[in-house]
């Protein structure tokens, strides 16, 4: 890790200014998207929460390097899965029933009304400024179809249990944001921008992922995970704070040190929407589930074995 951090300090590759992405944009960055996949595969024991049967059309809203899709394509193997991103994925051998679009979210998505069954988007808190937010949860509601699925998975702003190095890297991250107009918090309030938008929210419910040995296999790759991604955030902090990377490692080693001896967790927010089926009026549709939320959650929610 400590190797990895040297390679990741300085100047990395960005997206261009007109295309919105907080981290870097490089082969390291895609590696730790790779990884990331699998921490949280581990960590929630399943790929998706939406009652899906047998699916015949399902888009992946900032896919990435893609590997949420491609397990979906082996999954349901009849089913057309779709991922939408600004870049291609790398890898050479496609699934034969994966797809690709190019595009910016932060623009119309180019697909018919009513296109998708399932629509999945995952951590694309660090992608979208908040005054976009509404625009676009409106396109993932406008592309599904009556009685389809709308799945969003994000981290939200907290962790539980910080020492002061965890404290100080949130503390940078969180200044980092608001000078790029990203609001965190916005990922609680998901259930009302979607109901707004006209869908019908089942549930937001908090996960909080375990990090650290502490908590065995998951724990730590969930460490890793975590540790990834704040050294990948050192070259945007040394950019938009001016921080010196003496001052930057100080705190990531602080931080490695304390995740390795506290119960660290971190609150993955689900939240599962349906798009009303027309002619039918909400009250016809699957019960909701009860809210669980950080603001009222103190409790660990349990991850699924």
């Amino acid at each position: 890790m400590q190797e990895r951090f040297n390679q990741l300090w300085g100047s990395r590759t960005r997206l261009p200014s007109e295309v919105f992405y907080l981290l870097p944009s490089d082969w390291c960055e895609q590696e730790r998207l790779y990884f990331e996949h699998y921490a949280l595969k581990v960590a929630l024991g399943r790929l998706f929460f939406a009652p899906l049967s047998q699916p015949q059309s399902i888009l992946d809203v900032g896919c990435g390097p893609s590997c949420w899709a491609y397990d979906l394509c082996r999954l349901f193997p009849h089913a057309s899965v779709v991922g939408f991103d600004i870049n291609a994925p790398s890898l050479l051998h496609l699934p034969s029933n994966y797809h690709f679009v190019q595009g910016s979210l932060l623009q119309p998505l180019p697909f018919a009304d009513d296109s998708f069954e399932y629509v999945h988007q995952r951590l694309m808190w660090s992608s979208i400024p908040a005054r976009y937010w509404r625009s676009v949860l409106a396109e993932l509601v406008r592309v599904t179809v009556p009685g389809g699925y709308i799945e969003l998975g994000e981290i939200a702003a907290w962790l539980e249990n910080m020492g002061p190095g965890t404290a100080q890297l949130s503390s940078w991250l969180i200044e980092t944001e608001q000078r790029c107009g990203i609001d965190q918090s916005l990922m609680l309030d998901l259930p009302g921008l979607l109901d707004l938008m006209g869908a019908k929210t089942f549930f937001q419910h908090v996960f909080w992922l375990p990090v650290g040995k502490a908590y065995g296999h998951r724990g730590r790759l969930m460490e890793q995970s975590a540790n990834a991604f704040f050294a990948s955030f050192a070259s945007i902090a040394q950019e938009h704070l001016a921080l010196s990377r003496e001052e930057y490692q100080f705190a990531w080693n602080l931080m490695r040190g304390e995740w390795a001896q506290r119960c660290i967790q971190l609150p993955f927010v689900i939240t599962l929407a349906q798009k009303p089926v027309r002619g039918l009026s909400v009250s016809h549709l699957s019960t909701p589930i009860a809210t669980d939320s950080l603001r009222t959650a103190s409790r660990v929610l349990p991850c699924f074995p």
